[in-house]
């Protein structure tokens, strides 16, 4: 039996690097010649999103011009600003709440990399567009996640709920302008993977290669029964 990983895919031809208008540095709060960690998806506790909180706290002792931004909405938003507060970190966090198409695209743009926490991905697809426009990833080994982000190609793979490795991690690539071009580099490379054109196309070699192996056994069957 072969397995074979196939996400649900992502319209690719809507993410990829390009220069981000001035008015999306303005509208957002987001600084234009800081490194920008960015976070995008759903703010709910499953998330594990404290724990990026967290490990950034620590990338401010190595990294203090650094900016979190956070993107997205829900259950967990007031406890994560309760603890940015708590470190002391809130002037360097953004709350950006939805963002939506074309914006987000921009934001991704926006960012030195991506980071999540999340110990409950199955697909992965803000893995894929964060990839596709170029960043180096953040994330823990679980679920899919690995493989979107390949340790120590396009980023690093931390042990799920070790804050400090996240921090190590996130500074490495930071610091680091020849890792974070080799990354970023890697990242285009993995996302095309998962192009939506592409997981369509294999989907359906998929459906083919069962429907014609299928017929191969039940043609096989009527002439065993034939025999007799």
């Amino acid at each position: 039996v072969t397995v074979e990983p196939l996400s649900n895919g992502v319209d690719l031809s809507k993410f990829g690097p390009g220069k981000v208008p001035q008015r999306i540095y303005k509208k957002f709060r987001l600084p234009k010649d800081k490194p920008i960690v960015l976070y995008v998806g759903r703010v709910d506790p499953e998330k594990s999103i404290s724990n990026v909180v967290t490990a950034f706290a620590g990338v401010l002792d190595e990294v203090p011009e650094a900016v979190l931004a956070i993107v997205g909405d829900g259950t967990d938003r007031r406890h994560l600003m309760e603890l940015t507060q708590a470190l002391g970190i809130e002037k360097s966090v953004r709350f950006l709440g939805r963002v939506y198409p074309p914006e987000i695209m921009d934001i991704y743009r926006a960012g030195t990399l991506f980071a999540t926490a999340s110990e409950t991905e199955t697909q992965g697809i803000v893995l894929i567009e964060a990839a596709a426009t170029g960043l180096p990833l953040v994330a823990v080994d679980a679920g899919a996640v690995r493989e979107l982000c390949q340790h120590k190609k396009n980023g690093i793979l931390c042990h799920p709920g070790e804050i400090e490795e996240m921090t190590d991690a996130m500074v490495k690539i930071l610091k680091n302008d020849d890792v974070r071009k080799k990354y970023g580099e890697c990242s285009i490379t993995v996302a095309k993977q998962h192009d939506l054109n592409r997981t369509l196309r294999r989907f359906t070699e998929i459906y083919e290669e069962a429907i014609e192996l299928k017929g191969k056994k039940v043609q096989k069957k009527r002439k065993w029964f034939s025999l007799g």
